[in-house]
């Protein structure tokens, strides 16, 4: 233990520099100086991290704690330490499936500091974990390019810029072959969910960056469109049902109230939610196996068997959920105001219900 270690240990039992700032710095230390035996044997289990905090010698000042966050953590995953890997993918797996707010007594904040104690403990123990936050900073090359963009680029490429400031590559370096081993590394070693956002927007904002930022590099990253974005789009379908997609969405309101055909106007942003519905719905038929030429109007839509068959690919997606409820009662909608079938709109709605 170095001198530092030694002073912070020995105001921590003494209980010198009391405060929520000395307790915060205190604890920072053991992040900087906690060394373990071997880091090139990384251990492959939590009961292997916790076998070796308890055989550390001489122990650590912070060991107990670090070894409660372990015991914690598998407690909310609700399996026993020897049944939780420490491989970065297994680890995402369970954080993402877990329900905290189920334990006792385990709060958000109490949350967040077990997983900082078990992240950080495993990046010491050799378990190769990509940072969610980067204090480290930028390299000067980074820093500068950076100043000069706007907040979101800033924003959307600083996880980027901080994982070529670790590798040593210059922003002249970056290649898209650099951006696939950057989506590798966030699969392989990010205990983060939402990778892949991360991922396909430091993209877009690197190339925001090409054409709006003096200096950058003129290297532009093609960007594949998202699996889960499988609509078509609307100059793919026929004319005719383009044209009658619109005249429903747009159809001229009666004002007079006293009106048996009166009918409100649609708010712009209903308009809008409707016509991607629609999109989704028509991407969805097409899918299951109808000939898109076949799609002139709405009405082929409605008719019971193509629009279950769109539901049922949308189901199979999704799962049983709100949107495809309101996705039913749309179709139901059209069917009795605009296909005049009530009788497939009946069909419909009893399906929703």
């Amino acid at each position: 233990m170095n001198t530092q270690e030694i002073g912070m240990a020995a105001a921590s039992r003494t209980g010198v520099g009391s405060g929520r700032s000395s307790k915060a710095s205190s604890r920072r230390g053991w992040v900087r100086s906690f060394d373990l035996d071997d880091p090139s044997d990384p251990p492959k289990t939590f009961a292997e991290v916790i076998s070796r905090l308890e055989a550390q010698d001489p122990p650590h000042p912070y060991g107990a704690e670090v070894k409660s966050a372990f015991n914690r953590m598998c407690d909310v995953f609700g399996k026993n330490p020897e049944q939780v890997p420490t491989d970065p993918a297994g680890l995402r797996r369970l954080i993402a499936d877990a329900l905290p707010a189920a334990v006792p007594k385990m709060t958000a904040n109490r949350w967040t500091r077990i997983r900082s104690l078990v992240t950080t403990h495993l990046r010491k123990s050799g378990i190769e974990i990509e940072p969610g936050r980067d204090v480290g900073g930028h390299a000067a090359e980074w820093t500068a390019l950076l100043s000069a963009a706007s907040k979101p680029i800033q924003l959307g490429l600083s996880r980027f810029a901080s994982y070529c400031t670790r590798n040593a590559l210059e922003p002249a370096d970056v290649t898209e072959a650099t951006f696939e081993q950057f989506e590798m590394c966030l699969r392989e070693r990010s205990l983060k969910e939402n990778r892949d956002a991360v991922f396909r927007n430091s993209v877009r904002r690197w190339n925001d960056a090409v054409g709006s930022v003096e200096g950058w590099p003129q290297v532009t990253i093609p960007l594949q469109r998202h699996s889960r974005y499988f609509s078509q789009p609307w100059t793919d379908f026929p004319a005719s049902y383009v044209a009658d997609v619109e005249a429903f969405l747009t159809e001229s309101a009666e004002d007079n109230i006293w009106a048996d055909d009166y009918k409100a106007r649609s708010a712009p942003a209903t308009i809008s939610l409707r016509r991607r519905q629609l999109l989704i719905l028509s991407s969805l038929l097409v899918r299951s196996g109808f000939p898109i030429e076949n799609l002139t109007s709405l009405f082929v839509l409605t008719i019971p068997e193509n629009a279950f068959a769109a539901l049922m690919i949308q189901e199979k997606r999704k799962g049983i959920c709100r949107s495809l409820e309101q996705q039913v009662w749309l179709l139901s909608l059209i069917a009795d105001d605009w296909a005049k079938r009530s009788d497939h709109g009946a069909q419909l709605r009893k399906r929703a219900r």
